[in-house]
């Protein structure tokens, strides 16, 4: 039987300057391979570059909210001989194949069109269709969002240092572990190991306080239809600040996010999200947590917990276990 699984972000408020707004990604995630944000860093000389055989590897850009945007631009790293042909998917449909050649210091990145992006996208993802003809290892060291001839001011996910830890975690903890709730992926999560799942829950420990104003929740195992209808879903979830209870949730049967906003907002350093009622046979796909510091502009920008080992509750003892994203 399928046991809870939990999914979790975390995204505080910011007040901005002159100049464009800033827009803060919910995630921004790499199939493999690290340091996917210094492709948001203007610098052809660092970039993203996947592990292992690099067709079929990519990078899934997921906003806060629809972002309006007609186009896309790339360029390979600064190392890079030759090109990368990348096939765009927009909102999960494929949209575009975009050829990225490396045209040196000065010049243009190669750009394609984002069909039905002027009315506002969630999500794009990049995939590697063919690697560099030349054999030179595909890197992938510039992307601009375009609004017309304008790039976005797209920054990449804010974070904190923090510690993880659950309830129970279903063997193999490799498969389950609660940092899993924080890796961007709405497939991938945390699985508790008694029974359906409530009371079973997920303490997010952050280093500093932060005002918490917000969850947002994609309830069941979200990876299809049938595997949403297949796994059982959470009806109800608390949330605790600081050891005192905020808010109680009644969740939608429904795939999808759901933004649910705390009666008053809270300043907390220790969260714990617990499943009160739950669906038999649940599988809660993904829980994100919204984190916000009230600001008077009320724009949000992500704010992603940087796991430290974290302590899991097995069998009535806590055992340290390893993981960071």
């Amino acid at each position: 039987m399928k046991k809870s699984v939990l999914l979790l972000a975390l995204v505080p408020a910011l007040a901005y300057g002159a100049g464009p707004a800033p827009i803060f990604l919910q995630a921004l995630t790499p199939t493999s391979g690290a340091h996917p944000s210094a492709v948001l860093d203007g610098d052809a000389k660092t970039g993203w570059e996947p592990v292992g055989d690099p067709r079929d590897e990519g990078l899934l850009f997921r906003f806060e909210t629809p972002v309006r945007m007609n186009g896309i631009a790339l360029a390979p790293c600064a190392n890079v001989v030759g090109s990368i042909r990348l096939e765009i998917s927009a909102d999960g449909n494929e949209v575009a194949t975009l050829v990225a050649r490396n045209r040196g210091k000065e010049g243009p990145l190669d750009h394609a069109p984002l069909p039905g992006g002027e009315d506002g996208l969630r999500s794009v993802f990049l995939r590697i269709a063919e690697p560099n003809p030349s054999g030179t290892r595909p890197c992938i060291g510039e992307v601009a969002f375009l609004m017309g001839e304008t790039p976005l001011a797209l920054r990449p996910p804010r974070s904190v240092p923090g510690r993880v830890t659950a309830s129970s975690t279903l063997a193999p903890v490799d498969a389950y572990h609660p940092s899993y709730l924080f890796d961007g992926r709405l497939d991938f999560g945390w699985e508790g190991a008694k029974g359906i799942g409530q009371g079973e829950w997920v303490g997010v420990h952050l280093d500093r306080r932060a005002e918490v104003s917000a969850l947002e929740i994609w309830n069941g195992y979200q990876r299809s239809e049938d595997h949403f209808r297949k796994n059982a879903r959470a009806r109800k979830v608390s949330l605790d600040g600081d050891g005192k209870r905020v808010a109680v949730f009644r969740l939608k049967d429904a795939m999808g996010s759901q933004k649910l906003a705390l009666p008053v907002p809270v300043q907390a350093s220790d969260l714990k999200l617990v499943i009160e009622e739950a669906t038999a046979g649940t599988h809660l796909g993904g829980v994100e947590t919204s984190l916000s510091s009230g600001r008077s502009s009320r724009r949000r920008s992500s704010l992603r917990l940087r796991p430290r080992p974290a302590r899991v509750l097995q069998g009535g003892t806590w055992s340290q276990t390893p993981r960071r994203l």
